[in-house]
């Protein structure tokens, strides 16, 4: 429901979606690795174009001056949030801006709306552990990882 919001919110203002999105990830220092699906050769142009965009984004971002606009969160999505914004300001048009402005929002008076992400920033939802998430995909699989690779040597023979 949040993904359709966001298309929407996009479509309104001529930004593509996928860009913002690459964009987005890219400028958190916290995520060391952005892996892209791509179907066809104009998204491979796209995501190839998002980067050149950036490609200095993680370099000494002296001079960049945070966008005290962000709306507040208490707890660290508030700091998370102007830190990226600072991030991304040099490269996003102003339509994109707004669009990100829009979507990550989370309350009534940023945009007049609240973002379709709107919840995720209120709960601090936005960390993901890989790890954990693994461990908790493989408790659910009857025998665990240790049964499940066995099973598939078997299969493998």
């Amino acid at each position: 429901d949040a993904c359709c919001k966001a298309a929407i919110i996009a479509h309104e203002h001529c930004v593509d979606l996928p860009t913002l999105a690459v964009l987005f990830a890219i400028a958190q220092e916290d995520i060391g690795c952005t892996l892209l699906g791509m179907g066809s050769i104009k998204e491979v142009d796209a995501a190839i174009n998002a980067m050149r965009r950036i490609e200095t984004i993680h370099d000494d971002a002296k001079g960049i001056k945070s966008d005290d606009s962000a709306t507040h969160v208490p707890g660290i999505g508030h700091n998370l949030r102007r830190k990226i914004f600072s991030k991304l300001a040099p490269f996003l048009t102003e339509s994109e801006h707004t669009v990100l402005k829009v979507l990550i929002s989370d309350n009534n008076t940023d945009a007049n709306r609240n973002g379709p992400f709107a919840n995720i920033w209120k709960r601090e939802e936005y960390n993901w552990d890989g790890l954990r998430e693994a461990n908790n995909f493989w408790s659910n699989i009857p025998g665990g990882k240790t049964e499940a690779e066995a099973r598939m040597r078997v299969r493998t023979l």
